[in-house]
C-alpha cells in the first residue's frame, strides 16, 4: 500500500480535498472527497518540548481540536469508515509539524 500523507487544500462542508501522496520519492496530487459527520473527531498532534506523559523525550501528544479547526495546508491523518463510494471521516487529525 502507498505511503500517504495528506495535505488539505479545502475544508469545505464535505471536506473536498486534494491529498498529496508521497509514493517512492514522487509526489503526486489526487483528489478526494470524505464525509465529515457531527460525529467525526478532530484532534492535533505535537512533539513534546521535554518528556511526553508517555513517557518519551519528543514524544506526539494529541489534543482535541475544535471542529473544522483544519486549513489549508495542514498536513493530516484521516481516520475513515465506509466504502469506496461513500468514505466517512471518523477521525481528523491535523499534524503539527513545528518545533517543540
Amino acid at each position: 500500500m502507498p505511503r500517504m500523507r495528506p495535505t488539505v487544500h479545502s475544508a469545505a462542508a464535505a471536506l473536498s480535498s486534494a491529498v498529496r501522496l508521497l509514493e517512492s520519492g514522487r509526489s503526486e496530487v489526487r483528489r478526494y472527497t470524505m464525509q465529515v459527520t457531527s460525529s467525526t473527531e478532530f484532534a492535533r498532534v505535537k512533539r513534546a518540548s521535554g518528556v511526553a506523559p508517555s513517557g518519551w523525550v519528543g514524544d506526539y501528544v494529541e489534543t482535541r481540536l475544535p471542529a473544522w479547526d483544519v486549513k489549508p495546508g495542514d498536513w493530516v491523518t484521516i481516520a475513515g469508515e465506509g466504502d469506496a463510494q461513500r468514505p466517512r471521516a471518523v477521525k481528523i487529525t491535523v499534524v503539527d509539524t513545528s518545533e517543540p
